[in-house]
């Protein structure tokens, strides 16, 4: 039995694993499975495609994959080294920030004379990240959790250091020390996409007590003097 991660893989890995006749379960998801379909199209119809992503990505390569041949660009400066190309069918990476993909957009229009344009972006990423940008302007320190090679939750703690307020990212609760948070009042907590919850669980708990045991310091200061 073969299984297929939520990245996905190309055409090619499907047609082996047939002609060795192993059981297939594709764990590719559904956003991702949408992109390749779009890929694959619009070579189909004609279009030399652009995926804004980031080139060593396994998505972004599979992607590439099922439009047989793809420029890959990851952010609007790229696109000057294009050639000028009369059809072009433009998606996205689906961890992708919105804004690099509008930028990139904008780019290529001065490359073409016919574009399309599919915004592949997975809105549960969208919603996270804006929600992640929200916060950061509400606390003194964010904390974001997840796999240091996750290209979301990357994106999501450069997001958060942009904002200007301190921010840390841990992949488990016990990389948290209470000396990280000598004079934070607030913190705000970020995830990953695929951060499993019982992680988050622990960090919020591991937090929790953090601050339980900064009150009965203060409280046992208070008692003393």
């Amino acid at each position: 039995t073969v299984i297929i991660r939520t990245h996905g893989v190309g055409p090619g890995d499907f047609q082996v694993a047939k002609s060795k006749r192993l059981e297939v379960v594709d764990g590719t998801c559904p956003f991702v499975k949408k992109a390749q379909s779009i890929a694959m199209q619009l070579t189909n119809d004609g279009y030399k495609v652009v995926i804004v992503g980031d080139n060593g990505h396994p998505e972004v390569q599979a992607t590439k994959e099922w439009a047989g041949e793809a420029f890959i660009v990851n952010k609007a400066d790229d696109v000057a080294s294009l050639p000028d190309i009369p059809k072009v069918g433009v998606l996205a990476q689906t961890t992708l920030q919105e804004s690099t993909f509008v930028e990139v957009v904008e780019a290529l229009k001065l490359k073409t004379e016919n574009i399309k344009v599919h915004n592949s972006i997975c809105l549960a990423t969208y919603s996270r990240q804006e929600a992640a940008l929200e916060l950061s302007h509400k606390v003194d320190m964010m904390v974001v959790i997840g796999g240091r090679n996750s290209a979301n939750t990357c994106k999501l703690y450069q997001l958060c250091q942009e904002t200007g307020t301190p921010t840390i990212h841990i992949e488990e609760a016990k990389e948290l020390l209470q000396e990280m948070f000598v004079g934070v009042k607030k913190v705000g907590i970020t995830a990953g996409a695929s951060t499993p919850d019982w992680i988050i669980e622990e960090v919020v708990r591991k937090m929790t007590e953090f601050n339980e045991e900064k009150k009965q310091d203060e409280l046992m200061e208070e008692v003393a003097s």
